[in-house]
């Protein structure tokens, strides 16, 4: 038999090793990806239920408008607010480490501020102020 060199010997292990982590990164991907029926029947609910309360958000936002004449600005921040409380104490409960992780970020502050202002000043804002003016499947399409 040949004897293989110091340079082939590293080379395969280097190749056995790669081959080792793709196997257990396949795993993992597989894990990641494997859903059982109660997980995809919970899914498809809260979707369907998501679908729900979009299409009644609308309607009830330009009853709202209509019959008490709220300025769609203020409905929004209004929504903002208690969609943020909703977010937080879900998350405070859920994943405490990494809401803790993203107020220690200071870095990330600027991100989160645009991020902000442009999904309540751009999205909620003109898809509030569309329903107001025109009406909510109008301002669904839009």
């Amino acid at each position: 038999m040949a004897k293989q060199t110091s340079g082939q010997a590293s080379q395969s292990q280097k190749t056995s090793e790669s081959q080792k982590i793709a196997k257990k990164t396949a795993k993992k991907m597989e894990h990641v990806l494997e859903q059982t029926p109660k997980s995809l029947l919970i899914g498809t609910g809260m979707t369907l239920l998501g679908g729900a309360m979009w299409g009644m958000n609308s309607t009830v936002a330009k009853l709202l408008m209509r019959d008490y004449q709220l300025d769609p600005v203020w409905l929004s921040c209004v929504r903002a607010l208690f969609a943020s409380l909703i977010f937080l104490v879900g998350s405070a409960i859920t994943t405490p480490q990494k809401l803790a992780g993203a107020v220690k970020d200071v870095k990330s502050y600027p991100k989160y501020l645009v991020t902000t202002l442009i999904c309540v000043l751009l999205v909620q804002v003109s898809y509030l102020m569309t329903i107001d003016w025109t009406n909510s499947g109008t301002a669904t399409v839009l």
